[in-house]
């Protein structure tokens, strides 16, 4: 069946949000006198939600109530500093222009916070998407696919219609739990093997070869 429906992840498939990640997440650290993170050890902490990437973060056998407050200055940190560095990958623009021309219906659903998902969609992609969500507190997160099953009826359309575009392993589980043909790009998080070895079998390199598997 045709796909006439789009859902995409948002850190490192629309937006390359590593820097200003890392940035508030080395802030949080430092204001409890932890050790810092390099930026590659942040890029495999992200994917699963903010309680993931501070878990991981802090150091080994931090206790619970210091990770909720660590995790309470990231947000601080982080929503405070959410552009400084952010930017949409190369292309993207251009193919979302292209997509939106051509008739898709475009959602996002991301593990972000909610806020921070929709503040950035705003700023970088104003009235490109017909949905937008990230995590909420009453909605399970990806890899659950409770919320990304919901979203073709949001479209009016059927589960078949819709694909997802994603960049890591989490995305991968997503797509098969949902049974959605899922689209899975190189230019973010996580490298073609990890996504394989998650199960991910259809790879995009760079945003304009996404229409090759749209158009035919």
């Amino acid at each position: 069946m045709t796909v006439k429906g789009i859902v995409f992840d948002l850190d490192g498939t629309l937006l390359d949000t590593l820097n200003d990640l890392a940035d508030a997440v080395n802030a949080a650290l430092r204001d409890f006198s932890f050790p810092e993170r390099r930026l590659e050890e942040v890029r495999r902490f992200v994917g699963n939600g903010v309680g993931n990437l501070i878990r991981q973060a802090v150091p080994d056998h931090t206790d619970a109530e210091t990770i909720a407050q660590v995790h309470e200055h990231f947000m601080g940190h982080y929503m405070n500093g959410l552009m400084n560095k952010t930017k949409p990958y190369p292309g993207i623009v251009d193919l979302l222009e292209t997509l939106k021309l051509s008739g898709y219906r475009l959602g996002v659903l991301s593990n972000k916070p909610h806020k921070a998902t929709q503040d950035l969609i705003q700023h970088y992609f104003p009235d490109v998407f017909d949905l937008v969500l990230g995590h909420r507190a009453e909605a399970p997160r990806k890899p659950d696919p409770t919320v990304l099953l919901q979203m073709p009826a949001a479209f009016n359309l059927s589960a078949e219609e819709v694909c997802y575009i994603g960049d890591s392993e989490v995305d991968v589980a997503t797509t098969l739990a949902a049974d959605l043909k899922g689209i899975f790009c190189l230019w973010g998080f996580r490298s073609e093997n990890e996504l394989r070895a998650a199960g991910g079998e259809c790879f995009i390199h760079e945003p304009g070869e996404l229409l090759q598997h749209l158009f035919v």
